[in-house]
This record gives C-alpha cells, sequence and structure tokens, in this order.
C-alpha cells in the first residue's frame, strides 16, 4: 500500500556513472514512497483534517508551502493546551494568545488548564470575539484557590453550537445563566456553582 507523502517541487542534480541527471528532491526512495495525492485533496478537505491535529502539530504544516500557510490559517482551530506538560505554564497562555493574534479563522475547540490566577482575565478579552462564535468545545479548568472560587465570565456561555461543556473551579451568576446549547453531548462541572453574588473572584 502506498504512504502518502508531502512533496515539493523543486529539484536538484546528482552525478551518476560521471554524468550529471535532474531528479526530485527526496527521490532517492520515491519508488517506495509513492505519489503525493494528499496535495490533490481540495483546501476545505484539508481544512478539515488541520483542524483535527493537536495546536502544536497544526501549526507546523504552516511550513510546507505557501498553500499548507493559507490553509492552517484559514482552517477551524483547535486550542488544546495539552502542551502545557512541554512548557511552562506562562508560556503556554502565551502561546495560545499569539495563535488567536495571527490566526483569523474560526475557533472550533478552547482548552486551557492554567495555574495562574491573573490569567483568568484573559478569557474576557477571548470570548467575545468573532472567531469563537461557532466554538464546539470548551474546557476550562480554573486554578484551584482554597478560599473561594473564581468568576466565569458571562460571555464564555454565549456559544449555542456546545457540544463539550467541561469547567473546573469557578463560580457563575444564577441569574439569566440558562442558555440554550441544543447540541450539548457533554456536561461536566467539577467544584462548579451557582451564585446570585458577584464577589467571588475574578
Amino acid at each position: 500500500m502506498d504512504r502518502f507523502v508531502f512533496s515539493t517541487t523543486r529539484r536538484k542534480r546528482r552525478a551518476d556513472h560521471g554524468g550529471a541527471v535532474e531528479v526530485e528532491e527526496g527521490e532517492a526512495s520515491a519508488h517506495h514512497e509513492g505519489p503525493d495525492l494528499i496535495s490533490l485533496l481540495p483546501d476545505c478537505v484539508l481544512g478539515e483534517i488541520v483542524s483535527l491535529l493537536d495546536t502544536e502539530e497544526g501549526a507546523r504544516t504552516a511550513v510546507l508551502s505557501r498553500r499548507w500557510r493559507y490553509i492552517w490559517r484559514s482552517a477551524p482551530r483547535n486550542l488544546d493546551d495539552r502542551l502545557r506538560f512541554i512548557y511552562p505554564d506562562r508560556e503556554r497562555l502565551q502561546v495560545i494568545s499569539q495563535i488567536i493574534d495571527a490566526h483569523p479563522g474560526p475557533v472550533r475547540r478552547l482548552a486551557v488548564r492554567s495555574f495562574i490566577s491573573s490569567y483568568v482575565r484573559r478569557y474576557n478579552d477571548w470570548f467575545p470575539l468573532p472567531m469563537f462564535d461557532a466554538l464546539q468545545d470548551l474546557v476550562l479548568h480554573f486554578p484551584y484557590t482554597p478560599d473561594r472560587l473564581h468568576r466565569m465570565p458571562a460571555t464564555a456561555l454565549r456559544f449555542s453550537c456546545l457540544r463539550v461543556l467541561d469547567i473546573d473551579n469557578c463560580t457563575f451568576s444564577a441569574i439569566g445563566f440558562l442558555p440554550a446549547f441544543p447540541c450539548l453531548t457533554y456536561l461536566s462541572l467539577s467544584a462548579a456553582s451557582a451564585s446570585p453574588r458577584s464577589s467571588s473572584m475574578a
């Protein structure tokens, strides 16, 4: 069975028994690799493939070619901080913020498990953005604090397309809380409470 590979069209010359022949770059094992069938797919299909990759892996596809750079920038984003074991917590939030600034495409999934209380304020800047309008998966694990819970921004529950909602260590206002989630298939609430008061941590 042929393997799907990424290839370029650049050529180089190599010596062959004293002569020079023009070959495709990386042709050394071309008869084993097979054709580059992935590049034959339309951009919309490639965008769906990229959107299923982890945050870091999806960003790496942008270096393949100009076409892939466009595909990554326009594909739905999967922002999941599962790279938290590679980067310190401060750097993880910075990476996600940089991707949001550089990537104009819609966000399909956002999963953030921050351990730094001051970074919770970032959500107030992110959620009102139009790129989050069609958000489907939302995972927010707020930092643990022994005295009181963090307050979830009201804009975090404005997404009617949500399929997955997983929140931890937060409180939300019970007044006007009941949004409609007709597409919701998974709900997880841990150390979460509804309160009419707004005195909890921001």
